[in-house]
């Protein structure tokens, strides 16, 4: 049997991973996020992410949609279920780290990237 609706967008793609950068306007934290997700997405993964910079102050509808509670958030929407990556560090590696373990065309016995809290 084949998911149906919100189900179907969720499985697995080989498609471009999928992102939403939620920030809080030109905030200083944001600012540094959105500079640190573009350099990722435009080097090392360029053409195998598709981002949308999202401003929660502006939506706060879609920012709750996607249970966005702390900004700066990335959100990985395809492939696979739907992932929050908090953007309280704005190490390159990290997000490129993370980004890559969400591609379908990742190794599945690489490690999983390293979370600080």
């Amino acid at each position: 049997m084949r998911p149906s609706g919100q189900e179907a967008d969720r499985g697995p793609s080989t498609g471009p991973v999928e992102l939403t950068l939620f920030v809080s306007g030109a905030a200083p934290r944001s600012t540094t996020a959105v500079a640190v997700v573009r350099a990722v997405c435009d080097g090392d993964l360029a053409g195998g992410v598709r981002l949308q910079v999202q401003d929660a102050l502006a939506d706060p509808r879609a920012a709750r949609a996607q249970d966005v509670v702390v900004l700066p958030t990335l959100v990985a929407t395809r492939p696979g279920p739907r992932r929050h990556l908090v953007m309280d560090r704005t190490d390159a590696d990290q997000v490129r780290a993370w980004i890559s373990a969400l591609s379908p065309a990742a190794p599945r016995d690489a490690p999983a990237p390293e979370v600080h809290r």
